[in-house]
C-alpha cells in the first residue's frame, strides 16, 4: 500500500462516526469533513513553509507561532485517535478562526485573513448544523468590526505592508 492510500486510510479511521449511515445528512457532513482533512494537510503544508520563512524575515513571530499551532492541531485532528469526531470539528474551526486573526493582525486586510474568515463560516456552515452557521455568522461579523474599528483608530500597524513599501 502506497503511502498516500495509508494516510487516507488513518484519517477516515480517526475521524469517522461508524454510527451514521450513508442516506443521512450528518454522514454527508462528516464525509465533507474528511475529505476537507484529507486534502488540507498537504496543501497547507505548501503554503505554510514559503509563510515560516516570509514571517521570519519580517520577524513576525506570532505568524511562525500560528503555523506551529495549526501544524500541531492538524496532526491531533488526522492522526490521533482519541478526541471525538465533534471535537475535531470544533478545533479545525477554531483554528480557522486563530489563523484568520492572527493574519488579520499582521498582514491587514489586504492579505489572506479574509479570505480565511470567508473559508471558515462556508466550513462552519457545511459541516454543521444551521445553527453554527449562524454563529459563524455573529462570529464573523464581531471579528470584522473589531478590526474595523481597530484600522480606523489607527491601532493596527500592518508591518508587511509598510516592510514591501521600505524594501522596493
Amino acid at each position: 500500500m502506497h503511502y498516500w492510500e495509508k494516510y487516507k486510510d488513518t484519517v477516515v479511521k480517526n475521524c469517522s462516526d461508524p454510527r451514521l449511515i450513508d442516506t443521512d445528512v450528518a454522514y454527508w457532513r462528516n464525509k465533507l469533513f474528511i475529505t476537507t482533512v484529507i486534502f488540507l494537510i498537504p496543501l497547507s503544508l505548501i503554503t505554510i513553509v514559503p509563510g515560516v520563512y516570509m514571517a521570519f524575515i519580517t520577524e513576525m513571530y506570532m505568524l511562525i507561532f500560528a503555523d506551529f499551532v495549526l501544524v500541531v492541531s492538524f496532526g491531533v485532528i488526522a492522526f490521533s485517535s482519541s478526541p471525538t469526531l465533534e471535537f475535531r470539528k470544533k478545533l479545525m474551526c477554531i483554528n480557522l478562526y486563530f489563523v484568520t486573526i492572527v493574519l488579520l493582525y499582521y498582514l491587514g486586510t489586504s492579505g489572506p485573513g479574509l479570505l480565511y474568515l470567508l473559508a471558515s463560516s462556508v466550513f462552519i456552515t457545511l459541516i454543521f448544523e444551521f445553527k453554527y452557521g449562524v454563529a459563524s455568522l455573529i462570529v464573523n461579523t464581531i471579528i470584522c468590526t473589531i478590526f474595523a474599528l481597530l484600522i480606523y483608530f489607527g491601532f493596527i500597524d500592518t508591518k508587511i505592508v509598510q516592510w514591501t513599501t521600505i524594501s522596493f
